[in-house]
């Protein structure tokens, strides 16, 4: 009796069961593939900008005063000189100021 419920059910089991391990499966991948560490280089954009908020070259420079107060000068040119590039004028301003400090 059980056989014969089995054997008139199989046709619709069947499909069943194999789309519910393809969604297990699937889930599974998407899990572990959403967990893998990012790039260094990502990692730090998606700091900076958690930090940030709006206003990210505002931010860079005081990121850039902290590598100046630490000692670590080629650090602080390197993101100055974005700014100078990317800043509002007063945020140019600032940074060539800060530039002129390293290089004396």
């Amino acid at each position: 009796m059980i056989s014969e419920i089995i054997n008139s059910y199989l046709a619709i089991l069947l499909p069943v069961s194999i789309s519910c391990l393809l969604l297990l499966l699937v889930g599974v991948y998407c899990i572990f593939k959403k967990n893998e560490p990012a790039s260094k280089s990502t990692q730090a954009l998606e700091d900076i900008f958690a930090i940030a908020g709006d206003d990210l070259i505002t931010t860079q420079l005081d990121l850039a005063r902290a590598f100046i107060e630490s000692n670590n000068a080629q650090s602080a040119k390197e993101i100055l000189k974005q700014i100078i590039k990317q800043g509002s004028p007063i945020q140019k301003q600032e940074a060539k100021q800060l530039l002129l400090l390293l290089n004396t």
